[in-house]
């Protein structure tokens, strides 16, 4: 089962079945109703932007049978599901991807996906990829350097539409105990980024602004600090 806030009223999907089916509750009017069963039963992620729900999902891309992710959209203004544009095609996913949104104030909005690709048995690539939900469309960022790939999935979190992902890295391989990882944590600034106050419409007088240090590049897609942490 999968709950997700939507417009103040909770959405569940759930399993039934073979079927994978959708319902809103209400809770103010304490109401239960059947919405637009999701076209798909398995997700690799689900994700709410604005008044949508966006489910990433693995597909073949038909002119070179290598993967891609797609995306289906439900616009609960509609109760429609439809699907969006595919990503660029990869070889092969490695692990499941890692996604977080923009939210327009600070950075354009975007569906950001962290993942890797798998280009044989021992090379590994990361991709990022920013989605546009207002023209439909896929574009590549800047990803990760290679020297701290990640062998796992990304812990995500994003405050003021900076990007704050925990990850490990293969740091050694050791004979006895096998390959050993470094936890590392790893910011993100996306494109397009552009600091500003938030003011309240009646400031305290006593209230003083302090300014937020600006990326050394404004057009750079990325902003790293790598260093071990604990996670």
């Amino acid at each position: 089962m999968q709950v997700y806030a939507l417009n103040n009223q909770l959405f569940v999907i759930t399993k039934n079945g073979e079927i994978t089916e959708m319902h809103m509750y209400n809770p103010v009017l304490n109401t239960w109703t059947k919405k637009a069963n999701p076209p798909l039963t398995v997700y690799s992620f689900v994700i709410v932007v604005d008044d949508k729900i966006l489910g990433g999902h693995s597909q073949s891309n038909p002119h070179t049978n290598w993967p891609e992710l797609g995306l289906s959209i439900y616009d609960s203004t509609t109760d429609i599901w439809s699907e969006a544009n595919p990503s660029p095609p990869v070889r092969r996913f490695h692990h499941s991807q890692s996604v977080g949104v923009t939210s327009g104030i600070y950075a354009p909005k975007r569906l950001y996906v962290f993942g890797q690709e798998q280009l044989d048995l021992n090379t590994f690539q990361t991709f990022t990829w920013a989605y546009n939900p207002e023209d439909n469309t896929w574009s590549t960022s800047k990803t990760i350097p290679d020297s701290y790939r990640p062998s796992f999935g990304h812990l995500i979190a994003v405050v003021e539409d900076t990007f704050y992902m925990g990850t490990f890295y293969n740091a050694q391989y050791d004979p006895n105990l096998g390959m050993q990882y470094l936890p590392i944590g790893v910011q993100y600034v996306p494109i397009g980024y552009s600091y500003h106050e938030q003011i309240s419409p009646e400031p305290s007088p006593l209230e003083t602004l302090t300014s937020k240090p600006q990326p050394s590049n404004p057009n750079s897609s990325l902003n790293t600090t790598i260093a071990p942490t604990a996670l």
